[in-house]
């Protein structure tokens, strides 16, 4: 991505890191996973790095309490997630499931987009080696799947390319201009 890490590039004037943060203005702590900079959240980096979301999972959630209920899994190029699509996952966790996961219009699930039970991703996660799957390690446990879409605004989006960066830059345009 042009040299800049990609969790600093920006969308409507805030790096993704930051819209994705904004997401959950309440979470404590506050983990970031990645070769990163920043005040207000723990970094950490996977060793070796560049292992893959599961190890870098494995990694974060060696920084969350066991106090901790329920722990948010979230990619860091979310440029649409917002407070209510956070607070919509952990309402859709029924007593029976481990945790509720963002779907997107295919109806596939958005593994890095979810909320889940810490206690059972701590247990999940514990062997989990470099280049492991988040299906691998999710795809099988009880959870709720959320539809989303806040007008044209898809929460599950994420800029893995360029061009999906710049799709993002103008769909945040098109739907500021309407708002």
């Amino acid at each position: 991505m042009g040299g800049v890490p990609k969790p600093e590039l920006p969308v409507g004037g805030r790096s993704l890191m930051r819209r994705v943060l904004d997401a959950v203005p309440d979470a404590k702590p506050r983990i970031v996973v990645g070769d990163v900079s920043g005040r207000g959240f723990i970094v950490a980096v996977e060793d070796p790095p560049g292992s893959g979301p599961a190890y870098a999972l494995r990694t974060g959630l060696g920084h969350v309490p066991d106090a901790v209920g329920l722990v948010a899994v979230l990619a860091a190029d979310l440029p649409f997630l917002t407070p209510e699509v956070i607070t919509g996952l952990v309402d859709a966790i029924g007593v029976d499931e481990d945790g509720a996961v963002l779907v997107d219009h295919h109806d596939r699930p958005q593994w890095l987009c979810g909320v889940w039970r810490t206690a059972v991703l701590k247990e999940r996660i514990e062997g989990v080696s470099p280049g492991t799957g988040m299906r691998q390690v999710l795809g099988d446990l009880r959870y709720a799947r959320v539809h989303w879409l806040d007008g044209d605004l898809p929460a599950w989006f994420d800029c893995d390319t360029p061009q999906a960066l710049e799709y993002a830059r103008r769909l945040d345009r098109e739907f500021r201009r309407r708002s």
